[in-house]
């Protein structure tokens, strides 16, 4: 990669994690004003760790309130107590209650089942948002990118997530298709090292997909794999290593063929 390309990526890189991170009262505001793409807007909901979700307590434990209204039934999720409050005084305690807990993104998303009819974000605020159900596949399946990149994190320093990383089941890798058959695509490495490119979302796919593009790169093929099969196919490819999400939007995490070990225990 050129030097004047590099400084350009990192750019646009820097860009993209800035969304990632915002709040989401910012983030929904953004994408209200086409400053932000929907996907940008799912990862930055699916990420943020401090979700305020009404709740009731029976037994010890929280459960969560669903709202009904003229024969529909919402989930509702605040980014901040500030808009879980001017909701409950437009509507009262008695349909919202008085009590709520705080979780992560993909907590949320991962809690509620089809038996509503939408999710709503921040109701009564400035700017609202909401999710019909036939949008909640996407929204659990950020849920369970979210987790993944998480547990990728933390898996070396915690020993834990491995369970997470293998029953994950929207890995992506590249192949391309030359005379000699299918191979797969590696990441960028300035050491020349085998480094095989693996993926957790679409967005993270797409930034090395228009990267390889730019460097001259064609007839690439995307392929969806559960982690089992991933982890199964690469001791059996030439590689040295594997890194996930080699070109953004979130950090890089790069892994040697030991770490593939773990899942055949």
């Amino acid at each position: 990669m050129n030097p004047l390309k590099a400084s350009v990526y990192r750019e646009v890189f820097m860009n993209l994690v800035s969304h990632q991170n915002t709040n989401p009262r910012q983030a929904i505001e953004r994408y209200l004003e086409n400053k932000l793409s929907g996907t940008e807007l799912l990862r930055s909901i699916a990420s943020y760790s401090r979700w305020v979700v009404p709740a009731r307590f029976s037994g010890g434990q929280p459960v969560f309130l669903e709202v009904g209204a003229n024969g529909s039934r919402h989930f509702y999720m605040f980014s901040d107590t500030q808009a879980f409050e001017q909701t409950l005084g437009t509507l009262g305690s008695n349909v919202i209650g008085e009590h709520f807990i705080q979780l992560t993104g993909d907590a949320v998303l991962l809690s509620f089942d089809d038996s509503v009819d939408d999710l709503n974000i921040n109701p009564n605020s400035e700017h609202p948002i909401y999710y019909k159900r036939h949008q909640f596949s996407l929204l659990r399946r950020w849920a369970r990118v979210i987790r993944v990149e998480r547990a990728l994190d933390t898996v070396l320093s915690t020993n834990g997530g491995y369970d997470v990383i293998r029953d994950f089941d929207g890995y992506q890798i590249v192949m391309r298709s030359d005379q000699l058959g299918h191979n797969l695509m590696l990441a960028p490495d300035t050491r020349g090292r085998k480094l095989a490119a693996i993926f957790t979302a679409e967005d993270t796919l797409e930034a090395y997909l228009n990267e390889m593009r730019c460097d001259g790169w064609r007839d690439l093929e995307p392929l969806m794999m559960r982690g089992a099969e991933l982890f199964d196919l690469l001791p059996k490819t030439p590689i040295d290593g594997l890194v996930f999400n080699c070109c953004g939007p979130v950090v890089a995490k790069a892994f040697t063929l030991a770490f593939v070990q773990r899942f055949h225990h």
